[in-house]
């Protein structure tokens, strides 16, 4: 990597303000199937099973944004986010206009593809241009879109769905991305500086190696596993238990939209002071307490479920993102790389939940508990794998 003074170093800027603002969009188009479900489902004609086997490939379709590591290597950032952007945009309109399965098939793998290119570049983008003693703060404040999609997005889909169709959101948000994504010609210029690990006080050098980005990888794809398993299945519990409308759970969406944007935040605020890898282990801690919370309390008062839900997805927002300042750095000289293969790896995860989740759930919410024992454990091999992981790093300053 070529070797920059960190006080010299370009910050992302207001270009990161503006991806933050068009990623909202793409995350939206990717994360409002899950909840509602049960209303495309209905909408389709066909099973709730049928439909989280549509996403689950639909997801698979985002390993093809591994493609682009060595690209990103190359300082070609501008190029691949506005790609991924258009990607997502045309995915959602072709949902929206087609209104069947094969639009949701089609639409959903270009969602998915477009989300994990506009998100491995401007990860890759952050870490080129961001010292790993600052990283917690820029990738928190990128990563508030993610949050926001829930929080103000999630509502606004569910009252659009109960007000005209489930294909609705699909089409208004895929509109307003593709209208909103060529603003990155200008915002966004195509130079990389990259930030050697030397070149910042008090961070260790940092060389790639396959042992380490192993350790890393697993961290991303246990802790994302046991979120989408969750995330896939707790509308149908709070439905067929406790009796929840669409617009109820709708208003639950946007509340974990919340506990998310406080998750975000606080990654912004608190990981680089904390160091990374006690805020990622502090994360899971958090949703260990939500798993505990909904296999005690959840079928006994809908109160502590909702609670349950809330306290389980700040845990993995503040978590999962904190680990994504560590993953932008165990790359090394290859960071683009290592960001790409994390983020492929992640794909297969989240699809693996989208499909798994309801399948295991069953017709009914008779085996959510069982299932967030299956979380729990995975919460624990987290932890194992994020102390595994700093053994190797050292524990350096900064980390």
């Amino acid at each position: 990597m070529q070797s920059e003074s960190p006080k010299s170093e370009p910050r992302p800027g207001v270009p990161l303000l503006l991806l933050t603002s068009l990623k909202f969009l793409a995350n939206l188009l990717l994360r409002l199937p899950y909840p509602f479900i049960e209303d495309i489902s209905k909408g389709l004609g066909t099973s709730e099973k049928r439909v989280g086997s549509m996403l689950g490939i639909g997801e698979f379709a985002a390993l093809g944004g591994s493609a682009v590591g060595r690209d990103l290597d190359r300082g070609r950032h501008r190029r691949w986010a506005i790609n991924g952007l258009l990607l997502c945009a045309v995915g959602g309109i072709l949902i929206g206009l087609l209104r069947n399965q094969a639009g949701i098939i089609i639409g959903f793998c270009m969602i998915s593809l477009g989300v994990n290119l506009a998100t491995t570049t401007v990860h890759t983008f952050i870490g080129d241009r961001t010292p790993f003693s600052e990283r917690g703060k820029a990738i928190g404040i990128y990563e508030l879109s993610w949050a926001c999609s829930l929080l103000i997005g999630g509502y606004v889909a569910g009252r659009l769905i109960e007000k005209f169709t489930w294909s609705t959101p699909f089409l208004v948000t895929g509109m307003a991305l593709l209208i909103a994504t060529p603003l990155l010609f200008r915002a966004m210029d195509s130079r990389t500086v990259h930030v050697a690990p030397e070149a910042v006080p008090g961070v260790a050098q940092v060389r790639f190696n396959w042992p380490t980005t192993t350790l890393a990888l697993g961290v991303s794809v246990a802790i994302t596993l046991g979120q989408v398993l969750t995330f896939s299945t707790f509308g149908s519990f709070l439905k067929d238990h406790h009796g929840f409308s669409i617009g109820a759970r709708g208003g639950i969406v946007a509340g974990i939209g919340a506990m998310e944007l406080l998750g975000s935040g606080g990654t912004a605020i608190f990981t680089d002071r904390l160091g990374k890898f006690n805020a990622v282990l502090l994360g899971v801690a958090v949703m260990g307490l939500g798993s505990v919370g909904f296999i005690v309390l959840g079928e006994q008062s809908s109160a502590a479920a909702v609670a349950s839900v809330l306290v389980f997805f700040l845990g993995f927002e503040f978590g999962y993102v904190s680990m994504l300042a560590i993953v932008s750095e165990v790359g090394g000289e290859r960071r683009g790389f290592v960001v790409a293969v994390d983020h492929a790896a992640v794909t297969v995860a989240r699809a693996a939940g989208a499909a798994l989740g309801p399948l295991l759930v069953g017709a009914s919410a008779q085996h959510f508990r069982p299932l967030q024992g299956l979380v729990l454990v995975l919460i624990g091999v987290t932890a194992v794998l994020v102390f595994s992981l700093h053994r190797r790093t050292l524990g350096s300053p900064g980390h």
